[in-house]
């Protein structure tokens, strides 16, 4: 086995290229709110300093469906189970740049709670507690409403960090289309 002057280069210098995509990514969003815009927002992560002014303690959203065109529901607790729906990417690379819809290009698809088309008639959705999810999905969890629709883009150090995690490289922005189909509280014995 030798080396050769074709290098994969799909995740070199995986660190930087991702710290620069989620800092112009929290730039644009963090812009378009200051410019009025309704539909993103900036949310700071629940575990950190409410004082607390570095980017990467925040996760940037795009609402792609709201509750405002349905009734509000109020948000989960950690503690609330969840019912959702979610499909995880990380940033284009060499090999893998998804076009979304809205023209957004995303890269690997790591994981998906459903397959093909979103279709909420035909998709099985994932329950779970709100609080056993990484940092930053938690975080949209606990501000979204039931039927919000959002893309979560989240600093690796709301994500995995430094670890590697299943086919998620180590220092990896997420991205998640995530749906809250319902949430709710703990029974009571």
């Amino acid at each position: 086995c030798s080396e050769t002057d074709e290098e994969n280069t799909e995740f070199a210098d995986w660190q930087n290229r991702n710290e620069t995509y989620f800092s112009a990514k929290y730039a644009e969003i963090k812009a378009k709110k200051e410019a009025g815009t309704h539909a993103v927002d900036i949310i700071r992560c629940y575990s950190k300093n409410p004082a607390t002014t570095v980017p990467t303690d925040f996760i940037a959203v795009e609402m792609l469906d709201n509750y405002i065109n349905g009734p509000e529901t109020g948000c989960p607790i950690l503690t609330d189970t969840v019912r959702i729906h979610y499909r995880g990417y990380l940033i284009p690379s060499d090999s893998y740049q998804t076009t979304m819809e809205d023209g957004t290009v995303l890269g690997y698809q790591f994981d998906s709670s459903w397959t093909g088309d979103y279709d909420l008639s035909l998709m099985n959705p994932y329950v779970g507690k709100t609080g056993s999810f990484i940092d930053g999905f938690t975080t949209a969890l606990l501000n979204m409403h039931d039927g919000d629709r959002w893309r979560i883009y989240i600093p690796h150090q709301l994500g995995y960090g430094s670890s590697v995690s299943g086919s998620i490289p180590a220092f990896s922005t997420l991205v998640f289309d995530l749906t809250l189909v319902k949430h709710w509280p703990p029974k009571l014995k």
